[in-house]
Order: structure tokens, then sequence, then C-alpha cells
């Protein structure tokens, strides 16, 4: 190859033009700058793969639907819409005060299509898996004995409570919550280390998680545990209705 390309060259430097003496240098630049330009750029084809399908906002009691229409959720003023969205992933972003009943309508649209939604408060999304009360029985129903361990953490206002889907509740007080609230809101520190206590005793890829906040939660601290289930469970079932 380097014998052909001097045999080139040399052959280039008896012709008289003297512009195309020029030439094999301005290939190799357009090359050059072609390729800084691709990555530079970031021409990547199969980057768009990973945005989601629909993205819907929520702020007060409304919804802010990809075609640019908004409508409200009381009285399900937005079922209509919602219904005729596409199949396919949704992004749902809400600022971190919107009550989660505001959301949750629009994350039941990827929970209609079993599809994964994104949750973002403006933080960063977290990926959960909506799922409607029919689905979640279903999941609690499993097998008893089939493999692994199915947890459930709820969202109220008396605290988080931790336990399984035959109703054992983990913590201090069985009939409390496992952790309460601190001085500045819910104790998501303390879900992040009970979550992952449970999966050193477990050690059970089958392990599943699912979140039931009440529909009065802020989206804010749905998306706090979410992300603590997330980085010791993986998968989030999240609970709409």
């Amino acid at each position: 190859m380097a014998q052909l390309w001097r045999r080139h060259t040399n052959e280039l430097g008896v012709v008289r033009n003297p512009g195309l003496r020029l030439l094999p240098a301005m290939l190799v630049g357009l090359g050059t700058a072609a390729a800084l330009a691709y990555f530079a750029v970031g021409l990547h084809p199969d980057k768009k793969m990973a945005e989601p399908d629909v993205e819907i906002r929520a702020s007060g009691t409304s919804l802010h639907l990809p075609d640019g229409t908004v409508c409200t959720i009381e009285r399900h003023g937005c079922d209509l819409s919602l219904a005729q969205l596409p199949p396919g992933r949704v992004r749902v972003i809400a600022r971190p005060e919107v009550l989660f009943a505001v959301a949750a309508p629009a994350l039941a649209v990827a929970a209609r299509h079993g599809a994964e939604a994104l949750l973002d408060d403006g933080t960063g999304p977290v990926a959960v898996h909506p799922r409607f009360p029919a689905q979640m029985k279903e999941w609690a129903d499993i097998n008893p004995d089939a493999p692994g361990f199915r947890l459930r953490v709820v969202l109220r206002a008396d605290g988080i409570w931790i336990g399984t889907v035959d109703g054992k509740v983990l913590g201090s007080d069985p009939r409390g919550p496992s952790l309460l609230p601190t001085a500045t809101g819910q104790d998501y520190a303390g879900l992040s280390r009970k979550l992952a206590s449970v999966r050193r005793t477990l050690k059970d890829t089958e392990d599943t998680c699912a979140l039931l906040p009440a529909l009065d939660t802020p989206v804010g601290e749905v998306v706090r545990a979410a992300t603590a289930i997330h980085k010791h469970f993986g998968t989030v079932l999240l609970a709409v209705q």
C-alpha cells in the first residue's frame, strides 16, 4: 500500500498543472475534517433510540400533552386525550411539589401498554414500570413457592411502610410505619439502608419491589423513593390508578 501511495504521488508530481499537486493533501484534509465533524457533532444514528416516545408535563392540576393541548385531571378531563396517545415509553415531567395524583394519569399511559416510563422532577429521571391495581394484585398473588422475594414500599403521611406482599411489616413496630418522618421530611436515607439490608440478606436476582405512593404525595418524594428502590432492586413497579 505504501509503494502504491508513493507511485501515485510521484506521478502527480510530474503533472504540469500546479493545482493538482495539492490534490492528495486536499483529500486527506477533507477526510480528517469529516471524521472530526462526525465525533464532535455526535452524528450517531442510534442516539435517538434512547429518547422517550411520549413526553407529558404535569403542573397544578393539568397535563400538557405532546400536541400542545392542555387538559385538567379533575373529573377525568384528560382521560380521552390520554387514551388516544400512541403506545410506547412515556416521560412525565413535573416539579417536585406537584402531587402524584396529577402525574399518575400520565404514567397510566405506559401501564396500559406494559411499557416503561420515566418520572422526572427536574433532578433527573428515574425509570419506573407503572401498574394498575389489578396488575399489582396479580404480581402479589404469584405462587408463594415461586423464586424471588416481593417487597412493597408504601408512602403515607405518617411515614414509610416497608413490607412483604403477605402483610408483614419490616420495622420495630409491626402495627406502625417502618420509618417515621424526620424533622426534614420522609426518611429516604433510612429507606435506602433498609433496602440494602434486604438485598444483602436475600441475594436473589428475582427479587422485585413495588412502590405505592398516596395520591397526595409530591412527585419529588416519589422520585426519591423510586431512586432508592432502583438502586437496590433495579426494577421499580409503580402503582397508578
